[in-house]
């Protein structure tokens, strides 16, 4: 009890602000790649075939770890994204909490498996645009699955 009582007493309202600032600080919201249960209405989506070559994970909302895999594995990915009035064009809103709300952030609605050359043949099809125009967005070692799908959904139009 002498130990407290020896703290200099601008040192408490530091702990205090310090306390409550560090939940800000947080790891993102997990599992924000499993789908919402019903599509919202009101936003804009982006359809995406998405390759990886890590190691698939347990958890549906996370789809795949930060280690190698043994070999290549396709999705289908289908993200929302928040009315233009509700966010800043270019930037990830990130869930706050599962579900998301996807009038202010970006949500996993559709995330499907893509097991064969023909099911990749039939998503590009289906997917293409007017131009038959591919983009290839290439993430760094250093994020997660769920960082490069909604990153590259960011910067579409």
């Amino acid at each position: 009890m002498t130990a407290w009582l020896s703290f200099p007493r601008r040192t408490v309202p530091l702990l205090l602000v310090l306390c409550l600032a560090a939940p800000g600080c947080a790891n993102r919201v997990q599992g924000v790649l499993q789908p919402l249960a019903a599509a919202p209405t009101d936003t804009s989506r982006v359809t995406m075939l998405v390759a990886t070559t890590r190691k698939p994970s347990e958890d549906p909302g996370k789809l795949y770890s930060g280690d190698r895999g043994t070999a290549i594995s396709l999705n289908s990915v289908t993200v929302s994204i928040p009315p233009d009035r509700n966010r800043k064009i270019g930037e990830v809103q990130w869930p706050s909490r599962m579900p998301p709300n996807p009038e202010k952030e970006f949500a996993a609605t559709e995330v499907a498996k893509v097991q064969s050359e023909e099911q990749a043949l039939d998503w590009y099809r289906r997917n293409r645009k007017s131009r038959r125009q591919v983009i290839i967005f290439v993430h760094g070692f250093n994020n997660t699955y769920a960082d490069a799908v909604f990153r590259f959904s960011a910067d579409r139009p």
